[in-house]
């Protein structure tokens, strides 16, 4: 039997999800969101700028490009890898999935600074509100809601990669008893066992290779 494996978000060409093809899966990547970029201003004096995603990175920068004279953070590798093809240079920080050291060290290292956070309009300020000694700037670039036009195929698999998209996802329709469920990070993670009672799965990076690992172990 095929097992089908949705992930909640559009692939590109190269992700890792469809070498899984070769191994007899069927890969459906799909966002559930609408997604719309925003206008916004440039932010006031700040020190560093910390993105919670690609989409953020791609957004925020073309408008405001990549200065020296700030420090930069992401969340994982796969965003760094976003970030470090718009600017040619890596991340000053590149943080894991656990928001609880992200935040312990975020304070340590940018203690006092001023840090815009460029984000979707239903974000759900999971980091910010850990945050003690960084004085906090949220910007709004992009909206990000849940679409009524995509249809949901059935899956054996579900990944989902943002609070938002289980939401989206519940909607339509229930996750089974069955069904294998993934999270690409501990937000998204904590959103899914908030409405279902049960521990999710997710990687220790947030990325789409960290995720295969994870599922590569569960079929062995």
């Amino acid at each position: 039997m095929t097992i089908h494996i949705l992930v909640t978000r559009k692939l590109n060409k190269k992700s890792p999800f469809h070498k899984l093809k070769k191994h007899g899966f069927k890969i459906t990547g799909r966002s559930l969101l609408k997604i719309k970029p925003l206008k916004f201003d440039s932010p006031p004096f700040h020190s560093g700028v910390f993105f919670y995603s690609a989409r953020a990175i791609a957004i925020y920068l073309k408008k405001q490009g990549h200065k020296k004279n700030l420090m930069y953070g992401v969340m994982g590798k796969a965003s760094n890898k976003v970030f470090k093809k718009i600017t040619g240079h890596n991340a000053d920080l590149i943080y894991r999935g656990d928001l609880e050291a992200l935040a312990t060290d975020m304070d340590l290292r940018w203690n006092g600074y001023s840090v815009v956070f460029p984000m979707a309009k239903n974000s759900l300020h999971s980091l910010q509100g850990k945050l003690k000694t960084i004085t906090q700037i949220p910007l709004t670039i992009y909206d990000n809601k849940i679409s009524k036009k995509v249809k949901i195929p059935k899956a054996t698999v579900l990944i989902f990669t943002s609070p938002l998209n289980v939401q989206a996802y519940l909607n339509q329709k229930k996750i089974k008893k069955n069904q294998i469920v993934l999270a690409i990070g501990s937000t998204t993670a904590q959103a899914i066992q908030a409405i279902t009672g049960e521990p999710v799965p997710y990687p220790e990076q947030p990325s789409e290779k960290a995720v295969i690992k994870l599922l590569k172990e569960i079929f062995a």
